[in-house]
């Protein structure tokens, strides 16, 4: 009788893994697509402020870099 209550919470262990694997898949799939179109619906206002951003950043003059030969 002990070998068989064994056995039994074994396949109620792995039948509750695989159902909550597949929830975690589903909720992950679910996640991701919602993720995704969040950042399609506010990635034009995010470009927009990253351009206004870069705007205001101080421009510094490039320096030219010499050549120096060394022999």
């Amino acid at each position: 009788m002990a070998e068989n209550r064994g056995s039994l919470a074994i396949g109620m262990a792995f039948l509750l893994r695989r159902k909550l694997e597949a929830e975690f898949r589903r909720f992950r799939k679910e996640y991701t697509a919602s993720r995704i179109e969040f950042w399609k619906k506010h990635q034009k206002r995010v470009e927009k402020r990253i351009e206004e951003l870069e705007a205001e950043l101080p421009r510094k003059p490039k320096k030219k870099i010499q050549k120096v030969d060394i022999d």
